[in-house]
């Protein structure tokens, strides 16, 4: 099952329907919920970036939400996405599943940078704090 997103006249995304959010959850329901929240992001953003890919920059917290962005960040390059990861924070000194995101991340070839490029991006994503 794939989620398509429906863009207004403006290029903007609507906000998922219950329905459409559910589906992008039953998708990921056997991963870990990091896993889950991760690749749940990246669906969205690569359907946000069908009519138009580009660069993508993932700005990610210093704990689990930037993990989810580590996660996403993933993904989305091995989907084949140009990602650009900021992160100001210490690796050392994430929470465990963020390291393990962290950790997961470093092979497939992401950016990793301190500040935001100055040049802009497709989309950005925001990891960088939970609720």
């Amino acid at each position: 099952m794939s989620v398509r997103l429906d863009l207004t006249a403006h290029g903007h995304a609507r906000v998922l329907s219950i329905d459409a959010l559910r589906a992008v959850e039953r998708r990921h329901a056997r991963e870990p919920l990091m896993e889950r929240a991760g690749n749940a992001a990246a669906d969205i953003a690569a359907a946000m970036l069908a009519p138009k890919p580009g660069r993508v920059v993932v700005l990610a917290g210093p704990g689990n939400n930037g993990g989810d962005g580590f996660v996403c960040a993933r993904r989305l390059r091995e989907r084949g996405f140009d990602v650009d990861v900021v992160t100001a924070g210490d690796p050392s000194r994430l929470p465990a599943d963020a390291s393990a995101a962290w950790m997961a991340l470093q092979p497939v070839g992401a950016r990793l940078l301190t500040a935001p490029p100055p040049d802009a991006p497709a989309l950005i994503v925001d990891a960088l704090f939970g609720v």
